[in-house]
């Protein structure tokens, strides 16, 4: 009986994390760190197996944030193309874009 609401318990612990959206805050990442820089992308930088968020900025002052979430390089692509985007529309150097993802 005690190993089933250990189980019970831990699996509305799971679903509960499960539910909570992903911390689209740099303070949230507490495994792993990483960066990309610059317009030479190549798939498989951050992986395809881990769950992250990731932001991308194009490097100069005040320029705003965009995030993304989602597995591996899928997430840190999405940030990188909101940046581009903006970065097209500002007329700013896509050069200089970095993106950093982290879980």
């Amino acid at each position: 009986m005690k190993a089933a609401k250990i189980l019970a318990t831990a699996l509305l612990l799971a679903s509960s994390a499960a539910l909570a959206g992903p911390s689209f805050d740099r303070n949230s990442w507490s495994n792993w760190s990483g960066q990309w820089g610059g317009d030479f992308w190549t798939p498989g930088n951050f992986g395809t197996a881990q769950y992250m968020t990731c932001v991308g900025v194009d490097g100069s002052y005040g320029s705003p944030e965009y995030w993304a979430a989602g597995m591996g390089d899928d997430a840190a692509r999405n940030a990188y193309q909101q940046t581009l985007d903006w970065s097209n529309v500002a007329n700013r150097n896509p050069a200089y874009i970095e993106v950093h993802c982290g879980y």
